[in-house]
């Protein structure tokens, strides 16, 4: 991507079969390249392939169950490799696997306040421009975004609100620095499938436009 226009498409020349979710793209063994993450729906069990092949697959040791899903993947204890972000779908909570460089989760971190079931997690991406990922929420009651502002791993307590697209039809599914400025930036689509970008600075919106030759919403978006 340059902004919000793509600058070239790849094709994954390999399929884990229908059950397996892509949940997450990010360097999660500190290498330098980029991986993949996948979750099996059905009994939860996680493995991380290359970006390129499926060869050697890592199988993550811990399983913590179909009831918790992968929200987001970003470097949240700043040590070169991205961590996991996890909501449970029955209970609201979230956690947070820090990983090391085996891929593996060295620690689990339960975060805190829960939110509500009419939240949920849209990305993390560093919206301070501090040097450490944040974590957006965003209210299916409201047009509203609010981002957890985070410090080691952990939530501050301070907050940033983002007025959202008017209406239900939009939502944020990836959140990554575009136009890398070192602000994180906001990825939408609607029910149509229609994909915009927002170029932020912190919670303000400085540019942006639609995807071009974004995919209808048959497609899912993981970033």
């Amino acid at each position: 991507m340059d902004s919000a226009v793509p600058t070239s498409t790849y094709q994954l020349t390999f399929n884990l079969g229908a059950n397996w979710m892509m949940t997450g793209t990010a360097d999660f063994d500190g290498n330098g390249e980029l991986d993949i993450l996948w979750q099996e729906q059905t009994t939860g069990e996680l493995v991380i392939s290359g970006i390129q092949n499926a060869a050697s697959l890592t199988t993550l040791s811990t399983n913590p169950g179909p009831a918790w899903s992968v929200a987001a993947t970003s470097d949240f204890d700043n040590d070169g490799k991205a961590d996991i972000l996890w909501r449970n779908g029955q209970t609201g909570e979230t956690a947070l696997w820090l990983m090391n460089d085996q891929g593996q989760a060295s620690d689990s971190i339960l975060l805190s306040p829960v939110a509500g079931e009419n939240w949920s997690i849209g990305g993390a991406g560093d919206f301070n421009s501090d040097g450490s990922d944040d974590i957006v929420w965003q209210d299916a009651n409201s047009d509203v975004l609010t981002v957890w502002l985070m410090e080691n791993s952990q939530p501050t307590g301070e907050v940033l609100m983002i007025d959202a697209p008017a209406g239900s039809a939009w939502t944020v599914v990836g959140v990554s620095d575009f136009n890398t400025d070192g602000f994180a930036d906001l990825l939408w689509r609607d029910t149509t499938g229609k994909t915009v970008i927002w170029l932020m600075q912190g919670n303000q919106m400085i540019g942006g436009g639609e995807v071009e030759g974004a995919f209808d919403s048959s497609w899912q978006i993981t970033v």
